[in-house]
């Protein structure tokens, strides 16, 4: 666990000095701070689940069942997921929505299970990967270019104690070669611009996927909340 930690604060380390940001605010928005925000995510919520009390079962019986354990029901409980009592999801008539007994009169209530939480850690897992491909493919498409185009005004060394007029001529020489390749580099404007399109894809994927996974309560949570 701490060998992960490690490798997560290297992916959030600062910049050096003379950093090459080769994709836009936006990507960087995806791949860094979407991507590592999941993955802590993803990393609480494992040690809620498999080092801590994921779920808690109220037990509340007489007889041969009292003799239950606690921590053997707890598991019963997290391994057959929970439910809640749709007959009883109506908040004027009980104080807790969706709490209540399933067999009522000898007839069995209605009840809508709830099993997207033993998914959580490795759902949370796979996103925060799918937010960082689309970075990790643009990498390879660009190949170093932009690092190599400007490795004369990036270098550490270079940038630290570069006069004025030695840095104004290399920025000339660049805008040279810019203005010389114009439209010469289509293959990578092509590669950035679907890298960042498949930002947005992703974003839509997730928000479907998001919504199937918890039973379409995720689409209509924001409605449901402001009512």
């Amino acid at each position: 666990m701490l060998s992960f930690l490690g490798q997560l604060q290297g992916r959030v380390k600062p910049r050096a000095p003379g950093h090459v940001r080769v994709d836009s605010r936006v990507s960087s928005l995806h791949h860094r701070a979407t991507s590592v925000l999941l993955l802590t995510c993803c990393v609480l919520v494992c040690v809620r689940q498999y080092f801590g009390q994921p779920i808690h079962c109220v037990l509340d019986v007489t007889g041969d069942l009292a003799a239950i354990q606690e921590q053997v029901l707890n598991t019963y409980c997290f391994v057959t997921t929970t439910y809640t009592v749709v007959h009883d999801l109506n908040p004027e008539h009980y104080p807790n929505v969706g709490v209540g007994p399933s067999w009522w009169r000898g007839r069995e209530l209605p009840v809508k299970r709830h099993a997207y939480y033993q998914w959580v850690p490795l759902v949370l897992f796979l996103q925060s990967l799918l937010f960082a491909m689309p970075h990790a493919a643009w990498k390879y498409w660009e190949g170093g270019l932009v690092r190599a185009s400007l490795a004369d005004l990036t270098e550490q060394r270079v940038t630290l104690y570069l006069d004025r007029a030695k840095r104004r001529d290399l920025l000339r020489r660049l805008a040279r070669y810019f203005s010389a390749r114009l439209h010469s580099h289509r293959f990578w404007a092509t590669g950035f611009l679907f890298c960042d399109t498949l930002n947005l894809v992703n974003v839509m994927a997730n928000v479907y996927l998001t919504d199937c996974l918890l039973g379409g309560s995720f689409s209509s949570y924001g409605e449901e909340v402001s009512q």
